[in-house]
């Protein structure tokens, strides 16, 4: 069953470091929830790719957060990852533009 939690980060980020904040939230929730199955579906490749270790994460700020997801997802009997275009992930494009408090730092513009 789909779940739905809004969070607000209150650092600047990127884009990316937005969407590890989100799924580390999200995968900490569920595990307190006794979840024990997992689908993760971003529009981002490059983060599922990170995440399924496709793609190496090379900045350091990604690598924190690729640990602690890691760790966490280790903890699930299964997990799934699924990459879907903005356009097919329409509830989760509008929550994101409904909830847009992440801030950017202008270097990543």
């Amino acid at each position: 069953m789909p779940m739905r939690i809004l969070i607000e980060i209150k650092s600047l980020c990127s884009y990316n470091e937005a969407e590890y904040e989100a799924l580390v939230v999200g995968l900490e929730t569920l595990l307190n929830l006794g979840a024990i199955h997992v689908l993760i579906t971003g529009d981002s490749k490059l983060f599922i790719n990170q995440l399924t270790q496709k793609f190496k994460s090379i900045k350091s700020n990604f690598l924190k957060y690729f640990s602690y997801a890691s760790k966490l997802l280790s903890r699930f009997d299964e997990g799934e990852f699924k990459h879907g275009f903005q356009e097919q992930n329409k509830e989760a494009n509008d929550l994101a533009q409904i909830t847009y408090s992440y801030k950017l730092s202008k270097q990543n513009f």
